[in-house]
C-alpha cells in the first residue's frame, strides 16, 4: 500500500508540472501501478555465508540440544535463555514443516529465529530452530535459504523425509528473558 501511493504521488506531481506532455491522469495512473505491482518481486536480501548461526534441535549427540555450524555442541548464554525447544515455534504441534519467524533480543543480541515442530523422530518429537544472530525480519525466504547453506546436514535430513519449510504466520518481537 505504502508503494502504491508513493508512486502515485509520484504521478500526480508529474502530472501538475508537466500537464502538457501527456502524464496520465489519476485512474491511468492507478491502473499501471496495480498491473505493474504484481511482476515486481524483490529478491530478498542474502544472509551471509559468515552470519554467526546455531542449530538447535537433534543432531549428532543424543537428544535436542545447540549445535554450532561445525556440527558440534555450541555454547551461547544469550541463548541459553530463550526458550529454544517449543518456545517459538507455532502453535498446533501437527503442522509438519510449518514455521514461525521471530526476532528477539538477549543479553544485548538481537537474534532471528524460524522454529517448527519436529514430531517424526523416534525421541518423541520436540522443536527445532534455525538461528542467526542479527534482525532479519526482512525475508523468511532468506532465513530458509541461510538455512541450507548453513546447517547442510540438518536441511538434508529434512529433505530426506519430504519436508519443506513453510512460514505460518510472521513472528513478534521478543525481549530479554
Amino acid at each position: 500500500m505504502i508503494a502504491r501511493q508513493a508512486w502515485l504521488a509520484g504521478a500526480r506531481w508529474a502530472r501538475d508540472r508537466r500537464a502538457s506532455a501527456g502524464v496520465p491522469d489519476d485512474a491511468a495512473a492507478a491502473t499501471a501501478f496495480d498491473a505493474w505491482w504484481p511482476t515486481f518481486r524483490p529478491s530478498p536480501r542474502r544472509i551471509p555465508d559468515d552470519a554467526p548461526s546455531w542449530w538447535y534441535g537433534l543432531g549428532p549427540a543424543p537428544g535436542r540440544r545447540l549445535y554450532d555450524r561445525r556440527g558440534g555442541l555450541a555454547e551461547n548464554r544469550a541463548l541459553d535463555t530463550l526458550p529454544l525447544d517449543g518456545g517459538y515455534a507455532p502453535p498446533g504441534e501437527d503442522q509438519r514443516g510449518r514455521f514461525r519467524r521471530t526476532v528477539v533480543t538477549s543479553n544485548g543480541d538481537v537474534y532471528t529465529i524460524i522454529a517448527w515442530w519436529d514430531r517424526d523422530e523416534d525421541d518423541g518429537g520436540g522443536s527445532s530452530c534455525f538461528v542467526v544472530r542479527g534482525d532479519h525480519a526482512y525475508s523468511s525466504e532468506a532465513m530458509v535459504d541461510a538455512f541450507g547453506r548453513h546447517f547442510p546436514w540438518q536441511a538434508a535430513r529434512l529433505a530426506a523425509v519430504s519436508v519443506s519449510l513453510v512460514e505460518v504466520g510472521g513472528g513478534a518481537a521478543g525481549s530479554d528473558p
